[in-house]
């Protein structure tokens, strides 16, 4: 996977050639705040952008151009930071999430809370008198480093028509 990046299954040989959706209005609402966002996921090479008249050449023809939208972060100001949502599940029937064969994704399973709990009460008898700690983190700066096989990110695109930008997500969709 780190060397070839993910190669999931389609339905469809290739996306079929339509006009990109409109945006979510979180999307237009928070536009600076995604287009931040957008910038930096350029920065960190987990979005590529293009000039969107690139969509008329035969050779761009079949990319997914599926809608963003924009969640608020808690205690952020939105109109300074939010989180992009990349909705690959619209339109209904035609979407990214539509035509991916579910027969390709892996087997994943959970760890309930009651695993963490039972680690903290083992090392509050194994080790009396010690203060236990939790580190917290968030998985999502972890799955950005799962790529989307290139011949695959055709099926990855968005656009923002008001910057002339056509996006590309080369990171694998999670979440």
């Amino acid at each position: 996977i780190t060397l070839s990046g993910i190669l999931p299954s389609w339905k469809a040989k290739a996306p079929p050639r339509r006009n990109p959706t409109k945006n979510h209005k979180s999307a237009r609402t928070y536009q600076a705040a995604l287009l931040k966002s957008i910038r930096q996921g350029q920065a960190d090479e987990t979005y590529l952008v293009v000039n969107i008249s690139l969509l008329q050449l035969q050779q761009w023809k079949n990319i997914q151009c599926s809608p963003f939208g924009a969640v608020e972060k808690k205690g952020l100001d939105p109109q300074l930071e939010v989180r992009p949502i990349h909705d690959l599940s619209y339109p209904d029937a035609a979407s990214t999430n539509d035509n991916l064969d579910p027969a390709c994704l892996p087997d994943i399973s959970y760890t309930t809370i009651v695993a963490i709990v039972r680690r903290i009460e083992e090392l509050a008898r194994t080790h009396p008198g010690i203060v236990i700690e939790i580190l917290k983190g968030d998985v999502k700066s972890a799955f950005i480093h799962f790529m989307t096989h290139t011949e695959h990110v055709c099926w990855m695109g968005a656009t923002l028509p008001e910057e002339y930008a056509l996006i590309i997500d080369l990171a694998a969709p999670f979440g």
